[in-house]
Protein backbone atom coordinates (compact mmCIF):
# COMPACT_ATOMS: atom_id res chain seq x y z
CA UNK A 1 0.00 0.00 0.00
CA UNK A 2 1.23 3.44 -0.49
CA UNK A 3 1.67 5.69 1.98
CA UNK A 4 -1.96 6.85 3.71
CA UNK A 5 -0.69 10.54 3.78
CA UNK A 6 -2.33 10.46 -0.43
CA UNK A 7 -4.85 8.19 -0.35
CA UNK A 8 -7.94 8.88 -2.65
CA UNK A 9 -11.21 7.99 -1.69
CA UNK A 10 -13.63 7.91 -5.38
CA UNK A 11 -17.14 6.79 -5.71
CA UNK A 12 -19.63 7.37 -8.10
CA UNK A 13 -22.27 9.82 -6.48
CA UNK A 14 -22.63 10.22 -2.23
CA UNK A 15 -20.48 9.53 0.40
CA UNK A 16 -22.36 9.40 3.87
CA UNK A 17 -22.11 10.51 6.85
CA UNK A 18 -18.91 9.08 8.41
CA UNK A 19 -15.53 8.22 6.42
CA UNK A 20 -13.26 7.07 8.98
CA UNK A 21 -10.21 5.62 9.31
CA UNK A 22 -9.11 3.38 12.16
CA UNK A 23 -5.72 1.46 13.24
CA UNK A 24 -4.98 -1.15 15.85
CA UNK A 25 -2.82 -0.08 18.44
CA UNK A 26 -1.06 -1.79 21.58
CA UNK A 27 -2.36 -1.54 24.86
CA UNK A 28 -1.45 -3.28 28.49
CA UNK A 29 -0.88 -6.72 25.94
CA UNK A 30 -4.34 -6.52 24.39
CA UNK A 31 -4.50 -5.18 20.67
CA UNK A 32 -7.00 -2.23 20.74
CA UNK A 33 -8.66 -0.55 17.96
CA UNK A 34 -9.00 3.19 18.37
CA UNK A 35 -10.18 6.10 15.75
CA UNK A 36 -7.46 7.93 14.19
CA UNK A 37 -9.48 10.38 11.84
CA UNK A 38 -12.89 10.76 10.89
CA UNK A 39 -14.23 12.85 8.70
CA UNK A 40 -17.98 14.02 8.84
CA UNK A 41 -20.21 15.73 6.16
CA UNK A 42 -21.65 18.45 7.99
CA UNK A 43 -22.16 20.84 4.93
CA UNK A 44 -18.26 21.06 4.26
CA UNK A 45 -15.05 19.01 3.82
CA UNK A 46 -12.92 19.15 6.94
CA UNK A 47 -9.53 19.66 7.95
CA UNK A 48 -7.51 16.42 5.92
CA UNK A 49 -9.96 16.25 3.24
CA UNK A 50 -9.81 18.03 -0.14
CA UNK A 51 -12.17 17.08 -3.23
CA UNK A 52 -10.33 16.72 -6.46
CA UNK A 53 -10.82 16.09 -10.48
CA UNK A 54 -10.05 13.95 -13.01
CA UNK A 55 -11.67 12.87 -16.12
CA UNK A 56 -14.36 13.12 -16.82
CA UNK A 57 -14.71 15.99 -14.79
CA UNK A 58 -12.49 19.12 -15.45
CA UNK A 59 -13.37 20.34 -11.91
CA UNK A 60 -14.57 18.80 -8.53
CA UNK A 61 -18.41 19.33 -7.90
CA UNK A 62 -19.08 18.80 -4.50
CA UNK A 63 -22.49 19.67 -2.83
CA UNK A 64 -24.46 18.62 0.51
CA UNK A 65 -27.67 17.17 1.08
CA UNK A 66 -29.41 16.07 4.16
CA UNK A 67 -31.07 12.54 3.49
CA UNK A 68 -31.96 9.66 5.51
CA UNK A 69 -30.12 6.71 6.35
CA UNK A 70 -31.10 3.55 7.81
CA UNK A 71 -34.04 6.38 9.33
CA UNK A 72 -31.38 8.58 10.68
CA UNK A 73 -30.86 11.91 9.67
CA UNK A 74 -27.33 12.97 7.79
CA UNK A 75 -25.90 15.64 6.11
CA UNK A 76 -23.61 13.45 3.05
CA UNK A 77 -21.68 14.78 0.24
CA UNK A 78 -22.84 14.59 -3.35
CA UNK A 79 -20.52 14.75 -6.23
CA UNK A 80 -19.94 14.58 -9.96
CA UNK A 81 -18.26 11.66 -11.77
CA UNK A 82 -14.62 12.06 -11.98
CA UNK A 83 -14.94 13.80 -8.48
CA UNK A 84 -12.93 12.04 -6.10
CA UNK A 85 -11.47 13.04 -2.20
CA UNK A 86 -7.74 12.71 -1.22
CA UNK A 87 -7.39 11.68 2.74
CA UNK A 88 -4.87 13.08 4.82
CA UNK A 89 -4.62 12.00 8.07
CA UNK A 90 -1.32 12.86 9.24
CA UNK A 91 -0.63 9.40 10.34
CA UNK A 92 3.34 7.90 11.02
CA UNK A 93 4.41 4.41 9.64
CA UNK A 94 2.95 1.76 11.65
CA UNK A 95 4.15 -2.19 11.89
CA UNK A 96 7.67 -1.72 11.19
CA UNK A 97 7.28 -0.71 8.21
CA UNK A 98 7.58 2.73 5.31
CA UNK A 99 4.02 3.05 4.62
CA UNK A 100 0.45 2.86 7.16
CA UNK A 101 0.23 -0.50 6.51
CA UNK A 102 -2.82 -1.48 9.53
CA UNK A 103 -5.86 0.19 9.35
CA UNK A 104 -9.58 0.13 8.54
CA UNK A 105 -11.67 2.17 6.57
CA UNK A 106 -15.12 2.71 7.03
CA UNK A 107 -17.53 4.11 4.21
CA UNK A 108 -21.05 5.04 3.87
CA UNK A 109 -22.20 5.36 -0.17
CA UNK A 110 -25.16 5.38 -2.35
CA UNK A 111 -24.84 4.92 -6.23
CA UNK A 112 -27.99 5.80 -7.80
CA UNK A 113 -26.52 5.24 -11.16
CA UNK A 114 -23.19 3.61 -11.75
CA UNK A 115 -24.18 2.63 -15.32
CA UNK A 116 -21.79 5.95 -17.38
CA UNK A 117 -18.45 4.12 -16.06
CA UNK A 118 -19.45 0.37 -17.02
CA UNK A 119 -21.24 -0.11 -14.00
CA UNK A 120 -17.91 0.44 -11.88
CA UNK A 121 -17.04 3.01 -9.10
CA UNK A 122 -13.60 3.21 -7.32
CA UNK A 123 -13.67 3.33 -3.43
CA UNK A 124 -10.15 3.42 -2.78
CA UNK A 125 -7.32 4.51 -4.99
CA UNK A 126 -3.41 4.36 -3.56
CA UNK A 127 -1.38 5.36 -6.59
CA UNK A 128 -0.93 9.34 -6.63
CA UNK A 129 -1.51 9.41 -10.31
CA UNK A 130 -4.60 6.83 -10.78
CA UNK A 131 -2.84 5.12 -13.00
CA UNK A 132 -3.77 1.86 -12.23
CA UNK A 133 -6.39 -0.14 -10.78
CA UNK A 134 -8.18 1.25 -7.86
CA UNK A 135 -7.44 -1.05 -4.49
CA UNK A 136 -11.12 -1.18 -3.56
CA UNK A 137 -14.15 -1.00 -5.55
CA UNK A 138 -17.61 -1.86 -7.07
CA UNK A 139 -17.74 -4.02 -10.20
CA UNK A 140 -20.27 -3.90 -12.76
CA UNK A 141 -22.61 -6.32 -10.41
CA UNK A 142 -22.79 -4.92 -7.49
CA UNK A 143 -19.72 -7.00 -6.29
CA UNK A 144 -16.88 -5.97 -4.14
CA UNK A 145 -13.07 -6.30 -5.15
CA UNK A 146 -11.19 -8.20 -7.40
CA UNK A 147 -14.34 -10.08 -9.61
CA UNK A 148 -16.47 -9.17 -6.03
CA UNK A 149 -13.69 -11.97 -4.11
CA UNK A 150 -14.20 -9.79 -0.99
CA UNK A 151 -17.42 -10.46 -0.60
CA UNK A 152 -20.86 -8.54 -0.42
CA UNK A 153 -22.83 -6.75 -2.94
CA UNK A 154 -23.57 -2.83 -3.49
CA UNK A 155 -26.84 -2.43 -5.41
CA UNK A 156 -27.25 0.90 -7.10
CA UNK A 157 -29.87 3.13 -5.15
CA UNK A 158 -29.44 1.87 -1.75
CA UNK A 159 -26.96 3.03 1.55
CA UNK A 160 -24.50 1.01 2.34
CA UNK A 161 -21.94 0.83 5.30
CA UNK A 162 -18.66 -0.89 3.49
CA UNK A 163 -15.36 -1.76 5.83
CA UNK A 164 -11.58 -2.50 4.69
CA UNK A 165 -9.49 -4.17 6.62
CA UNK A 166 -5.88 -3.75 5.70
CA UNK A 167 -2.84 -5.59 8.01
CA UNK A 168 -0.15 -5.92 5.50
CA UNK A 169 2.39 -7.41 8.20
CA UNK A 170 -0.22 -10.49 7.86
CA UNK A 171 -1.30 -10.63 4.60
Amino acid sequence: MKDMQTKKLSTASRVGALLGLCAIAPGGGALRAEVIAQWDFNGSLTAGLTAAAAAPAASPSVTFESVLIAGQPATVAHFSRGTYFRARPGLPPNAGGQYVNQYTLILDVLFPDRSPSGGWAALLQTNDTNSNDGDWFVSPTGGIGIGGSYRGSVPEGEWHRLGLVVDRTEG
